[in-house]
């Protein structure tokens, strides 16, 4: 009766079945044997009927679904109608939620893009206004060096020429 292949164990590996899959095992497990019972309604066992019968134990499982019934029937009918209701929700829950994953995801890739392009777009404009400050020094500095030159090759050149040199 207790040991793991004996009815013990299958009562017990029911039992948690029962608990992971469903979230409870509040219920009585009645070992039955269907054939013993089957046999005991054949003529060719007419003889052993009784004893069949009771060996079945299908009298225990039937007055146990009575009393289930007629003690616990309007709980039991609610747990149906909660059951079924979980099941059609679950389903539709679990992909939600998947979804929601993935997009959530697809946010967080899409922020660190923007992040990424907004570093970026700063770190060019940082480079773009330091070479087009380097390109203005540049140009400055040529008119600066030219000047010398200029002024020392027409320092004494009348106004009119000094214009049509500059």
């Amino acid at each position: 009766m207790n040991s793991t292949n004996g009815l013990g164990g299958h009562i017990e590996l029911i039992r948690r079945y029962a608990k992971q899959h469903y979230a409870n095992d509040y219920f009585d497990v009645i070992p039955v044997m269907l054939l013993a019972a089957q046999m005991s309604r054949e003529a060719e066992h007419q003889e052993h009927k009784d004893e069949l019968f009771k060996a079945s134990r299908i009298q225990d499982f039937l007055d146990a679904i009575r009393v289930s019934l007629v003690d616990y029937g309007v709980i039991r009918r609610s747990q149906t109608l909660l059951g079924s209701t979980v099941g059609a929700i679950e389903e539709p829950n679990k992909w939600v939620t998947k979804e929601l994953e993935a997009y959530q995801n697809l946010t967080n890739h899409l922020k660190n893009m923007h992040d990424k392009f907004r570093e970026g777009i700063k770190k060019e404009s940082r480079n773009s206004q330091k070479y087009l400050q380097q390109q203005i020094k540049a140009v400055f500095k040529d008119a600066f060096d030219a000047i010398q030159d200029f002024a020392e090759e027409n320092w004494d050149t009348d106004e009119n020429n000094l214009k049509s040199r500059w």
